[in-house]
């Protein structure tokens, strides 16, 4: 590019001169004109890759007396770029306005180099009374080639500045990319939690009365209507449960609120657990006020350890108890199984539930959420899934 740039240049000065030789131009010289154009050309390339030697180079070529001609603000034109391209590639100002001035003070003054020449002051004197003629024109010169240097510069500052610009716009794009990648990673997250907590109850119960009804079709018939009634139930529920979910990963807004009050949505969930043969028992402290994000939490935590109970456990009695604890809320629920029943193998062999599921997984993520923790352990008779949520979790605390 820099070549391509000097060529041009050198053409465009070429064509000049010689559309100014048609028009009736008659320079004294037209070589030294030619050879100005050549010189400005060779500044447009070097300068660009070796600032301070091509500053220092050009500027010794433009004061050198041997080939100087009666013009000396056409032989700083090449100087002129030498400055400009080598501030613009980073030539400290500092650096190359002492250097710039001292080259151009000796182009626009030639007695000057040549008192260094010859100690004839008589060979010096001619020179001397001409750089006093019509001072103004070589001033604005020197005062061009000095404005060249802050336009170069100011371009080198900018294209600096555009550079790290465009240097953090990446790194905040990858940012932003790696931000959207963790939000799409957490709502696949809450996504699958949610069809999960809704599926794997709902047709956990479903299964389950389907068994009962199975067992009890021949040797007690007058059974068999209840417990396909409650299937019938369990897919109704489990269906308006998956619109439910649907509606609201759609939704642009917050969640929605609970269909149901807090202590109703429990006492549904327990119900649909009873049906399934399960005693369940449960025991609400009215000390603990849940905040709405709570509740949620709480009922869902309770829904996956139910669900938990009647796949994996060969249990026929559950408790759930919520009460404060040492300054914070605990939700309880033990059963007395042993957590590997001969009924929890067949409920799991229909049901196609191993060991690898998220269940757990999905009940310590939604105490998480709340800043909370929660452990599933074997205890003496039975399993024990016990959430602990902080204060923060109270409804009066909730502002």
């Amino acid at each position: 590019m820099p070549a391509i740039q000097a060529v041009l240049f050198f053409a465009v000065w070429s064509v000049t001169i010689s559309a100014a030789l048609q028009l009736g131009w008659y320079p004294y010289n037209v070589g030294n004109y030619v050879a100005v154009g050549a010189i400005a050309a060779v500044a447009i390339l070097v300068c660009r890759e070796f600032p301070l030697p091509g500053l220092i180079g050009i500027g010794l070529i433009t004061i050198f007396p041997p080939w100087y001609f009666d013009q000396p603000e056409i032989r700083m034109i090449p100087l002129v770029l030498a400055g400009y391209f080598a501030t613009a590639r980073g030539l400290s100002l500092f650096v190359a306005a002492p250097l710039t001035a001292f080259f151009a003070l000796y182009t626009i003054v030639p007695a000057l180099t040549y008192s260094w020449l010859t100690s004839d002051l008589s060979l010096v004197y001619p020179f001397a009374i001409y750089d006093l003629t019509d001072p103004s024109t070589r001033i604005l010169s020197g005062v061009v080639v000095l404005s060249a240097l802050l336009v170069g510069t100011f371009s080198h500052r900018q294209s600096t500045t555009a550079a790290k610009l465009h240097e953090r716009n990446e790194e905040l794009q990858a940012l932003r990319n790696a931000d959207i990648e963790r939000i799409a990673s957490q709502e696949r997250t809450r996504i699958a939690r949610d069809i999960h907590d809704v599926v794997a109850h709902h047709v956990s119960a479903m299964v389950i009365n389907a068994q009962a009804a199975e067992h009890v079709a021949d040797a007690h018939p007058e059974k068999l209507r209840p417990a396909v009634r409650s299937v019938i139930t369990n897919g109704q529920e489990a269906l308006t449960a998956m619109r439910r979910a649907v509606k609201v990963l759609r939704a642009d807004g917050p969640h929605e609120a609970a269909a149901l009050p807090f202590e109703a949505a429990m006492a549904e969930l327990v119900a649909r657990v009873r049906d399934t043969g399960l005693t369940v028992t449960t025991t609400l402290s009215p000390a603990v006020r849940l905040s709405p994000d709570a509740e949620t939490a709480v009922l869902q935590i309770t829904q996956e350890a139910l669900t938990n109970v009647m796949i994996h456990s060969d249990a026929n009695d559950v408790k759930v108890t919520l009460a404060p604890y040492a300054g914070s809320i605990e939700l309880t629920v033990c059963d007395n199984g042993s957590g590997e029943g001969p009924d929890a193998i067949v409920g799991r062999r229909l049901l196609g539930v191993g060991d690898g599921g998220s269940g757990i997984q999905g009940m310590r993520e939604r105490a998480e959420a709340l800043d909370g923790t929660l452990e599933s352990v074997r205890i003496e008779h039975g399993w024990r899934t016990v959430a602990r949520l902080p204060r923060s979790a109270m409804a009066d605390s909730v502002s």
